[in-house]
Order: C-alpha cells, then structure tokens, then sequence
C-alpha cells in the first residue's frame, strides 16, 4: 500500500547504512590497530586469555633482562678472580725463586718486598671487584672472602702428631674444639696460655711453658687451625689428642725471607689457586646456567607471544576483504536510501 506518511523503504537502507558503516568502521580499526579484539565484544573469552598471555610476556621480558644482568655479574666476578689468579702466579714464581740456593737471605728481602706488596693488591682487587655498588670477592656479598687473609692450606694430622708452631710463621692463634669459637690464644712473649674461649678443653695448667700442650675436645672432633700474631715465633710444640685435627694457613701469614717460609708460601699459595680455580669453575658454571635459562624464558615467550597472535592478531587479508565488501555495501546503501527518499515524492503526483 503506497503511503507517504512513513517511509518504510528509506527506513530500512537506512538501518542496512548503519549497518555496513558499522561493519566498515569496525575492519579499519582492526586494521589500524593490528589487533583482532578491538573491543570486548568482539570475542570476550578471547580478550580475556590474551590479556593472561601478555601479562606472561611481560614477567618473561623482565626474567630475560634479570637473566642477562645475573649473567653479567658473574662475568665481572670471574674477572676479579683472574685477575687474583694471576697475581698468586707472580707470588709462586717470587716463592720459587727464593726458594732456590742462588740468592741470600738479604735479597729474598727484596724478593719479600714484592712478594708482600703483591699480598696487599688481592685485598685490593677483592675490595674493589664491585657491582652496582655491591662488593663480590671481599667476603661480604655472595662469593665468599678472597682476600690475603681469606684461610688457605689445610693439612690432616694424625692423633698424636707434634705441630710445631714455628711452621707457621711469627705467631699463632690456636682453635681447638669443634667451631671458630673455641679458641686458645697463646702469649707468645710469655709463653703462656692467655686466654681461652669456648669448648677448647685447655687451660693454663695444660700448658708447659716452651713445651707442648694436650687439649681433650669434648666436641665430636678436635681442630687446630694456625691464625696469625705479629710476634715472635713460638717454638713450643701442639700435641692433638683427637684424631681428623686440621692445622690452617692463612696467605695473608706467609713470607718468602727464608728457604723454609718460602717452602711454607707455596704450599699455601698453591691451596689459593685452587680455591680460585673452584671459584672461578663455580662462576662459570653458574654463568652457563643464566645462558641456558636466558635461551629458556627467550624460547617461553617466543611460544607464548605466537600462541597469543593467533587470538589476538587480525588477519590482515580477511579483514581487508571484509572492509571492501562493506565499503561496497555501504555504497549500495546510501544509493538506495537516495531512492526511498524519492518515493514520497513519486506518490505526491497522484494529487496533482
């Protein structure tokens, strides 16, 4: 029934304009942004789980970066230790060449100087071998003391074995018991039990003044660790009483003025290297486990990224036909919505 009161047609190519404008605005945005999920109402469920993935990326992003500065710790650590590694080389050489019958003890003297100086550049390099601030080899962050005073040289004595203090340069602390606590320090000008702390089993009635002294630990082991006093040497002689007693050097203990100290030096200069060594193959191996980890979390977000691509990311060619089809849609639109409107005008005709 024509009418000119409502016009139905027009009405409806303007619901299908709104309609495929709609459809054509939506595929720009899509296109322009790259993304599949414009708005929450293009896939909710799909919005929702691509969010979780790009969070996931997120924290791998940040776990990749940390791996990489773990990494980098590492390396400035293990360079602080070649470098001490190094220096101890130079120290075995000056301790081999005093050794030898060619000098005298008057140039071992200046053998020493360099040897004592050498000493004072690992606690330089240990305190100084830094990162963001954090000192790596001094003892206070997480690779342990490696100065020259760091304890090196453990030797197994049997129950019963005479130690003479004299072994270990000018001056001893004695530990005797079970822990650092349990300690005897010895008087070396009076040649007498000073003082004693902790779980030692020795007081001065042990003690024979330039003779020896018996402890009984009552711990479940005895330990006599050699520190340093700077004294005379002390020439009475340690007899343990229980068996597995270690007696300790310490580097920073040692001198090369004499034949017998610089016997003594490499011993203990080649216990240093070793610890390096051990330090520096605990670094590396633990420098190879951030490199792994770094390919891990690299190789998880890589997954993880393309999984969320194929939820989150438009198909640019699908979307691009959409766009043109709706393009022409809205084209066919608007010509038929010019049309409707001239409908009325058709009718009016019909009273003239």
């Amino acid at each position: 029934m024509p009418v000119v009161s409502t016009n139905t047609a027009a009405n409806s190519a303007l619901r299908f304009l709104n309609i495929n404008s709609a459809a054509s605005g939506s595929s720009v945005s899509k296109l322009a942004s790259g993304s599949r999920i414009v708005k929450a109402s293009d896939d909710a469920a799909g919005l929702a789980i691509s969010t979780r993935l790009k969070s996931d990326v997120t924290v791998l992003k940040q776990a990749s970066i940390n791996a990489a500065q773990g990494g980098s710790v590492l390396q400035v650590a293990d360079g602080g230790l070649a470098r001490i590694g190094d220096v101890l080389q130079r120290m075995k050489a000056l301790a081999a060449q005093s050794l030898s019958g060619v000098p005298s003890d008057t140039e071992r003297g200046f053998i020493d100087a360099e040897y004592q100086q050498l000493k004072e550049e690992i606690d330089g390099i240990a305190e100084t071998t830094r990162f963001n601030g954090q000192s790596l080899l001094d003892g206070s962050g997480d690779f342990g003391a490696l100065d020259d005073a760091s304890t090196y040289g453990a030797t197994q004595l049997a129950a019963g074995t005479a130690a003479s203090a004299a072994d270990y340069g000018d001056g001893v602390d004695f530990f005797v018991g079970t822990a650092a606590t349990d300690v005897i320090n010895i008087d070396l000008t009076a040649d007498t039990v000073a003082t004693q702390s902790g779980d030692a089993g020795v007081t001065a009635a042990n003690y024979t003044a330039g003779g020896t002294i018996t402890y009984a630990a009552t711990g479940t082991a005895g330990l006599l660790q050699v520190g340093n006093f700077s004294t005379a040497s002390f020439t009475g002689l340690i007899t343990e009483a229980t068996t597995g007693d270690v007696a300790v050097m310490q580097l920073s203990m040692t001198d090369v003025t004499t034949q017998a100290k610089a016997t003594d030096a490499l011993n203990v200069i080649d216990d240093a290297i070793n610890t390096v060594s051990q330090a520096r193959a605990t670094v590396g191996a633990q420098v190879s486990r951030f490199e792994f980890r770094g390919q891990q979390i690299n190789t998880s977000m890589e997954n993880i990224q393309a999984a969320n691509s194929a939820i989150a990311d438009v198909d640019l060619a699908a979307e691009q036909s959409k766009l043109v089809s709706s393009q022409v849609l809205v084209q066919a639109a608007v010509s038929a919505l010019s049309q409707a409107n001239q409908i009325p005008q058709t009718l009016l005709r019909v009273l003239q």
